[in-house]
This record gives C-alpha cells, structure tokens and sequence, in this order.
C-alpha cells in the first residue's frame, strides 16, 4: 500500500483523473533513488542546504509532493509561459535525473499555474496542448506569427495555401495536418471574428486550394463546354493537357464539368444516338469507325461486338474494349430503324456467346469426331486430345459443356446411354499401356527405385510419345514395384513423397543433398538460412515454402534426433533468420539498455537507425527490449 501524497490526492479529486500506480509510485519514491550529486546541483541553485533536502526527501516518502519538484517547474514556467508539460519534464529530468511521468507533470503544472497568477493561466487551455504538437512538428514562435499575419490577411485562408506560403518565407516543411490544427487554434486565440465564419465558404475555399485545378484550367473548361456541351470528361482531359500541361483524373475534370455546368445553366445531353456517339469522347471512335460498324450491321444483322471489333481492328487497325463496340452497335440499330432493333434474343444472345468463346468450327468439329469415335468419351480426355491437336488454351469446363450441347444436337443425350456403360467407360484407363511402355517405366525403376511419378511421365513420354495422367504413372509404377520385388517395394515414406514433390518443383538430388549436410552441420537450422546457403551454393532460387517442405521430410527420414528437437528453441531460430534484427543491432539495443533500463522503443529504434542505418517497426523494436529485458 503506498501513501499519495496530499497535493496529488487534491489533483485527482479535482480532475477526476486516475493516474497509474507506476507513475504514482514513481512520484513518491523517485526522489529517495535520486543521486546526490544532482541533488547538490540542484540545491545550489535554489539556495537550499542539504539538510532541507533531506528533509524534503523524508517528507516525500510520507506523503507531501516536494518543493523542489515545485520549484524547478516554476522557473521553467516563468522563463516560458507557453511552456507545455513534454519539455518541462524533459527539463525537470536534465537537472534531477528524475523520470517522472508526463501526467504527473501535467497536473503540477496546473497548480503552479493557479499560484502564478491569471497572466499565466493561458497555459492550461489549448495553448499547451498546441504548443505540445509543435514541439514533435517544428513550428516555433516565429512560425506561428507568420500563420497568424496569414490569417488576419484573410480570415478564410485554408492549410494549403497557408502551408505553401510558409514554406516560401522561412522553409519549413510540414504536413498539411500540423498546419490545420495550427490555424485552428490561432483562430480559437484570436476570438470570435476569426472562429465564427461561413463554414460553406471555408469547405470551399480549402476544397479550391487543394485542388489542382487554379482559375486557368477552370477557364479552359469553361471554354469547351461553350464549344460542345457534349464533352466528356476524356476528351476535356486530353485537350487541358495540351494546352496547359496538367496532368489530372478524369474523375477530377467531370467533377469539374458537373459543376461548370450547373453554374452555366448547361445540361448535358446524353441521348445515345449515331448523332453523338462521335462526340462522346469517351470511346476512339470516329466517323469512319461508325460506318465499318454499319456495313457490318448491313451484311449481318446479328452480329455481335466481339466479331466487329475484330473485323474493325483488321480494317482499321483500331483498338477498343468489348463495351465501346457493344454501345455504338445498339446505338446504330436505334438509327437504322426497327429491322434492326426486333431481333430474335435467344439467336442474338447464342451468336455473342459464339463469338466470344474460343472454340471455333475447328475445334467443334474435332469435339464431334471425338464423340463419333467414342461416345461415351470424358471432357478431360476429349480437353488433352483438343490441346494436342490445335494447341488452344480453353478450360475443361468449357469443353465439357460444349460436349454436352455438342451430345444434344448430335441426339446422343444422356438419358438414353446406358448407366452401367458410362460406369465402366469411367473406370477404364484413358490411355493404352503396352509391353514397350512397361519395360520402360521397369528400366526407370531399376536406374533409381525412388523414381516418382511426374519423373516417370516425363521420361516415358520423351522416349515413346505417350502421354499419361499421373494416377496412371503411380498405378503402373506400383504395380511393377510388388512384381519386381521386395528390393523395389519401398513404403510411401517421407523420402518418397519428397521426391515425387520436388520433381514438380526444382529440387534435385544434389539440392537434396545439400540441404541435408546443412542438417547435420545444424540441425535448428531454418529454412531462410538454407535456401540463402543453397542459392549461393547452386545458384537455385526457390521460396522458403519449399525448402521448409524438403527440410521435414529430411528430418524424418534422418531419425529422431531430428525430429525430436525443441520446438522453443526451433522457433526462435527461424523468427531469428527471417528478422531483420542480427546479432550486431540486438548489441546496439543491449548497450541502450545498459545505460538507460527505461529506454522505450521509439527512442531506441530512432538512436539505431543513425548508428546503423537499420529502418524498423517501432513494434518489432519494442518486442525486442522486452526480450533483451527478460533475457537480462
């Protein structure tokens, strides 16, 4: 239980304020650790002898806040009565050597200000609290008397302007935040003229001074929209760059023309005819673009816009998304009259999905030569064979349901095949191996028994042309496997399932190999650090995934001495390599540690980037001390 001391116990009452028992017992035991020699420092200075120290130290611990305390706030006040509560407790701990906490420091502040007088109660307001933020964000006194000749220039300034005019005169650099919350509390200072404006007409003023767009563009804009009230935001981007330089959003420059015109009394037409398809600028279409597009109406009216665009980029050469040719299509049809508009939906929709597919004649035909072949034949059988003939690269989905559409209109539906035959059409192999291909797949075997089956498939179509699915690879290889042995049956271990992964992947032997010496020469050893040592080795790049994969499989097949590691300290190993922190920055912390235990984190992260140039998160610093503390 410890004893608050009176004049805080008053603070807290008044405030309503809980100060934490840490800062609380900081404040009444501080000055029992304080170290003589400040302390003599400090009596000098004020014309107290040592006994009246210890006195005061002894009136501490039972409860009474101390008069020095006091004493040296009041100074530090009186020389700077904009003082705020950050640079009194660094001035209050350069001449103790005492941290006391920023709350602690507040509330003293109060009282003292409250004896000092009514000509140093603006400190307590929001004077302190801005003077608080102005410290961290470099305006000082004579920064501030510029914001403030800015202001009575013109009440209505925003932070933009006021912050571009800062920088010209004295150079400083600071963000647009800073400068609000400045002119904010100026405004607040400088009484109710100043804080009482139209808040329409500031918004506005702030909005114009953010933006790019000054009186000049604005006239520009305003001369387009007098020449085509049609404009479009594209076609006013592109010409105010020209003429001006700016480069700036479309949305910004419609946000613009929006507003022009509502000023002007324009609306914008938008009715989507031939008549103003041209001048919506939004698409590259141009006169000529218009009449390939009714030619082509002309020859088929069904035609969709993924045909006519091709057609017109082989004309024209002229690129366009799907949905400027979509758009000018249906503008076209409402021109050219009802025989254009009434179409069948079902043939006009099956002819835009036609077009758009990928499946051409040719490829349809194959599909039907498949099915007369082999009725019952599966979308991915029927997607390899397509593949390998025509090398196009559509999805099994797709050629499944083409299948499907393909059995309709052949008169092969489902309904009339029977199940049985389908059920047997699904279980039987895909592909046809013979005696050649088994003595194959029996000669890889015998050249490496852990042969996997992605290898198997590879080698086997190299050497005889025949493509197998890889389920047909493992049923095979099993197969010869119990024929040919016990020497050859090998269990599915860890080592098989790594080879037949790593052969998928670009880990081979003497990868596997290295990764393995690594083990042995460290068996924590992480996976960020063994693919760092194996790029360097071998020159292979790989992601950590992977070499975490083949580094547990190894482990396995290498016995329990690496497996049965502990699992703490395997942990920390990896977050060790995969950390930015290496032995010589953890060095640097320690050291900071040593000489100030109650550094916090963004001290000591800013103190370790000027010695060692090391950007970090505040939060992996702060976890570090913490480690290094319980480490200590």
């Amino acid at each position: 239980m410890i004893k608050i001391p009176y004049k805080l116990a008053n603070i807290l009452n008044s405030n309503y304020r809980v100060l934490k028992y840490s800062y609380i017992s900081k404040l009444c035991n501080s000055f029992s650790s304080t170290k003589e020699i400040s302390l003599q420092n400090s009596t000098k200075e004020f014309g107290l002898n040592s006994e009246d120290v210890k006195v005061k130290n002894i009136a501490t611990k039972y409860g009474e806040v101390p008069d020095l305390f006091l004493e040296i706030l009041k100074k530090h006040i009186k020389e700077n009565k904009y003082t705020g509560h950050i640079s009194a407790m660094k001035q209050y701990r350069s001449e103790t050597g005492i941290e006391v906490s920023t709350n602690t420091i507040r509330d003293a502040i109060e009282i003292l200000v409250e004896e000092l007088g009514p000509e140093y109660v603006i400190i307590d307001s929001y004077i302190i609290k801005d003077r608080e933020s102005n410290c961290n964000i470099k305006l000082k006194d004579h920064h501030l008397k510029c914001l403030k000749s800015y202001l009575i220039e013109d009440k209505y300034i925003g932070p933009a302007q006021a912050n571009i005019k800062l920088q010209e005169e004295t150079g400083l650099k600071v963000n647009y935040s800073a400068i609000l919350t400045t002119l904010n509390t100026l405004r607040v200072q400088m009484g109710p003229e100043y804080t009482n404006l139209d808040l329409n007409k500031l918004k506005n003023r702030w909005l114009e001074e953010r933006s790019k767009l000054k009186d000049s563009h604005l006239e520009c804009l305003k001369k387009y929209v007098k020449e085509d009230n049609n404009i479009g935001p594209t076609e006013a981007n592109r010409k105010l760059c020209e003429e001006t330089g700016l480069e700036i959003s479309k949305h910004t420059v419609g946000q613009a023309l929006i507003n022009l015109r509502k000023k002007v009394g324009l609306e914008r037409y938008r009715v989507c005819t031939i008549n103003n398809i041209e001048s919506d600028n939004r698409f590259k279409l141009k006169e000529y673009h218009l009449k390939c597009l009714k030619s082509y109406l002309l020859e088929d009216k069904y035609i969709g816009p993924a045909q006519a665009n091709i057609k017109l980029h082989e004309e024209t050469g002229l690129k366009v998304n799907y949905n400027a040719i979509l758009t000018a299509l249906n503008a076209l049809r409402v021109d050219m009259g009802p025989e254009y508009t009434n179409l069948d939906l079902n043939k006009l929709k099956n002819r835009r999905l036609e077009e758009r597919s990928k499946l051409k004649d040719l490829h349809l035909e194959l599909l039907k030569n498949y099915l007369n072949e082999d009725v019952y034949i599966r979308a991915p059988q029927a997607w390899r064979q397509l593949i390998k003939e025509t090398d196009i690269n559509v999805s099994i989905k797709t050629v499944d349901s083409t299948l499907k559409r393909l059995r309709s209109k052949m008169g092969l539906e489902s309904r009339f095949i029977d199940k049985s035959i389908i059920k047997y059409a699904k279980r039987k192999p895909r592909v046809k191996i013979s005696g050649l291909h088994l003595e194959c797949l029996k000669k890889y075997l015998i050249e490496d028994k852990y042969i996997g089956n992605t290898n198997a498939m590879k080698k086997l179509f190299e050497e005889t042309g025949l493509d197998i699915s890889h389920s047909t690879a493992h049923k095979f290889l099993k197969k010869l496997r119990d024929e040919m042995g016990s020497e050859y049956t090998i269990p599915n271990t860890s080592m098989i399932r790594s080879r037949q992964s790593n052969e998928n992947i670009k880990l081979k032997d003497f990868h596997l190999e290295r990764l393995k010496s690594y083990l042995i020469e460290d068996k924590y050893i992480g996976p960020t650090q063994a693919n760092r040592k194996l790029q360097e080795e071998t020159g292979l790049k790989v992601i950590n995934f992977t070499v975490s994969s083949a580094l547990n499989n190894l482990r396995v097949d290498m016995g329990p001495e690496y497996t049965n590691l502990d699992l703490d300290k395997l942990k920390n190993r990896r977050l060790e390599e995969r950390s930015k922190l290496k032995g010589f920055h953890l060095s640097c912390l320690k050291n900071y540690l040593s000489k100030n235990p109650s550094i916090i984190a963004r001290e000591a992260r800013d103190k370790l980037y000027q010695e060692t140039g090391l950007e970090m998160h505040i939060g992996s610093i702060y976890n570090a001390l913490a480690k290094l503390k319980r480490n200590s």
